[in-house]
């Protein structure tokens, strides 16, 4: 009766599934003792294909903006406005911006 046939691939997934942090060289060896030859290469291309986790290196992180309690931009503006009235206008209040930016 013939043996029944073992995927080298499933193998070395299984074996790597067991202790992740397993170097190529172990996997290796630790599927030679079961009589399973595989090369280090292999392994390398399996490892390879295994899914990353987490967020793709050199993606942009996605931006969430803010609303500062307000839930409209016609709300924001309509505080400025009247912030700017408490100041003697926009000029004043482009004035105080001013001397908080520098």
């Amino acid at each position: 009766m013939a043996k029944a046939k073992v995927k080298k691939s499933d193998a070395i997934r299984e074996a790597m599934s067991q202790n992740p942090k397993m170097k190529v060289m172990e996997v290796v060896k630790h599927l030679a003792d079961k009589g399973i030859k595989v090369l280090p290469n292999h392994v390398y291309s399996i490892r390879g294909k295994k899914p990353k986790r987490g967020r793709p290196v050199g993606s942009p992180v996605p931006f969430v903006a803010s609303n500062n309690g307000v839930t409209s931009p016609v709300k924001a503006i309509q505080k400025v406005k009247s912030l700017a009235q408490e100041f003697g206008g926009m000029r004043g209040l482009k004035q105080l911006v001013d001397e908080l930016v520098a």
